[in-house]
């Protein structure tokens, strides 16, 4: 099991022992054996930043030892059981509450690492191209969650910041809807503000907007209002043709299928669904759900394949939304 710190740490190793002596919870950097097996299992992963970072030192002819120091920042979590009593998913439980005591009582924050490539390589390695003087000025606030997104190793915290950015739109989007209904009826040959039938449906227009315009609906007009979408469909036939069916497949995900439907009378509807789907499965933890997000787990994989498109609606939006410099 391994661990990152977002920090070093002062001391290279920190062991702790139970009461009994039969366990032994050891913290330390990757020893060359480690560093070897993950370099067998994952032969491709981490060659190219393990190269570069090894080339920024000199080793003597016997300082092979440090080549583990290509895992910069990391440490590894072993757990010794001397009666060996216990399961291998007892150790893991251990490793987590070993995790957790030393995050209390140190202040230091050891997350369990399940891959080596860093969420926001994975979002930038999509695009290499160069990069003009800008022409417009963008919204701030959107631009330090865009940011937060790209460098953050949670896919959790990346999937909400960008969320944050749709949802940003949500009362102008929604505000439309309604102002459009007002509008239509205001200019009608029989209104007059004398007619209380005619102001009874004016009241009544805003009451049933007030109810109906929930958050996924305002999403959806959103998505219909702020996006071209045959550009959104396009998008999503050529990244699926470049990875493989993913946000198409008719397959459950966490609990709920919520395929996307490029057809253009379904997409921003699908696609609204599956967004609020995902939001709401990370922000919720009820016990009595029968899907739960879990952090550090494979449920991390399924987020971060959805990160891409949500990378895509909110660049778009925060292009689309700049003034012109």
């Amino acid at each position: 099991m391994a661990a990152r710190l977002p920090f070093r740490s002062g001391s290279a190793e920190e062991i702790l022992t139970s009461q009994d002596g039969t366990l032994r919870c050891i913290l330390s950097r990757p020893s060359l054996k480690f560093t070897l097996a993950v370099l067998h299992r994952n032969p491709t992963l981490p060659v190219r930043s393990l190269v570069g970072l090894v080339g920024m030192r000199r080793y003597g002819p016997n300082e092979v030892s440090g080549f583990s120091n290509a895992f910069v920042g990391g440490y590894t979590v072993k757990i010794f059981d001397d009666a060996r009593t216990r399961t291998r998913l007892e150790l893991s439980q251990i490793a987590d509450a070993a995790l957790f005591n030393y995050a209390y009582g140190q202040s230091q924050v050891l997350v369990p690492a399940r891959s080596w490539d860093p969420l926001s390589r994975l979002l930038r390695h999509r695009r290499r191209e160069a990069v003009q003087f800008p022409r417009r000025l963008y919204n701030r606030d959107l631009v330090a969650y865009y940011q937060l997104a790209l460098s953050s190793e949670s896919g959790l915290l990346s999937y909400l910041s960008l969320y944050n950015i749709l949802e940003y739109f949500f009362s102008s989007a929604s505000e439309h809807v309604l102002h459009t209904k007002l509008a239509d009826l205001l200019v009608l040959p029989d209104f007059s503000h004398t007619k209380a039938k005619k102001l009874r449906e004016l009241a009544k227009i805003v009451r049933t907007h007030d109810q109906k315009v929930k958050e996924e609906l305002a999403l959806r007009l959103v998505i219909e209002s702020r996006f071209d979408l045959t550009e959104i469909a396009a998008w999503i036939g050529s990244f699926e043709s470049a990875e493989g069916v993913w946000f198409t497949e008719k397959k459950p995900l966490f609990g709920e299928s919520v395929p996307i439907n490029l057809n253009s009378d379904q997409l921003a509807q699908t696609l609204s669904r599956r967004i609020y789907h995902l939001r709401c499965l990370l922000v919720h933890n009820k016990e009595a759900e029968g899907s739960r997000y879990l952090p550090f787990s494979q449920d991390d994989d399924h987020i971060r394949r959805d990160l891409p498109l949500m990378v895509f609606l909110a660049e778009k939006l925060i292009v689309a939304t700049g003034e012109d410099l």
